[in-house]
């Protein structure tokens, strides 16, 4: 049975692949090609993605960089959805704000345990039409991250390198799914 990482039913993307939005915090570097985001220093990292995804569309980041500090509290990163074009409001990057982003309005942000993310690994994430954000690892379904991200507005992928996370990078044939996760039977 295909499962929604291992669909073979899918059709490229025409927005090509996804990079690094040019606006990220100060403590975040982009490699040359904005597919790798690294954060330098401190205990946050807020980069986006630099085009808006759709509903079904698979994003798929590679873990390049950890730190085991005594500080993660278990978080590897925090991982979500922003209806606001970060080309539009530089305002949550600011010192301070990062923080807030899980609780502002359009953003939908949640933490993956430290336990998922793993240094090699390939992180799965996709946003069904209903709302819900899947997520996985390698090609271990791991279920529901969360869910209530509102599907009817553009969004971009937001994505806080906190925790243990240092570095990732998009990776993947970036596929949008046919089927929407409509049932149980999409796990």
């Amino acid at each position: 049975m295909e499962t929604w990482l291992t669909c073979a039913t899918c059709t490229v993307v025409n927005g090509g692949p996804l990079l690094f939005h040019e606006v990220h915090a100060s403590n975040v570097e982009l490699s040359h090609e904005r597919r790798r985001a690294k954060r330098i220093d401190g205990q946050r990292g807020l980069c986006f993605s630099q085009r808006p995804v759709l509903p079904g569309e698979r994003v798929c980041l590679k873990v390049t960089g950890l730190s085991h500090g005594r500080n993660n509290k278990g978080v590897g990163l925090r991982y979500g959805y922003t209806a606001i074009d970060p080309s539009s409001d530089d305002t949550v990057l600011h010192l301070g704000r990062q923080e807030v982003v899980a609780s502002q309005h359009g953003y939908w942000v949640k933490a993956v345990s430290e336990a998922v993310v793993k240094r090699g690994s390939v992180l799965v994430f996709c946003l069904c039409i209903a709302g819900e954000v899947y997520y996985g690892r390698n090609d271990e379904e791991c279920g529901i991250l969360f869910a209530g991200v509102r599907t009817d507005v553009p969004l971009w992928v937001v994505i806080d390198l906190c925790g243990c996370t240092t570095s990732l990078e998009f990776v993947g044939k970036f596929l949008l799914l046919h089927y929407f996760c409509i049932g149980p039977e999409w796990l």
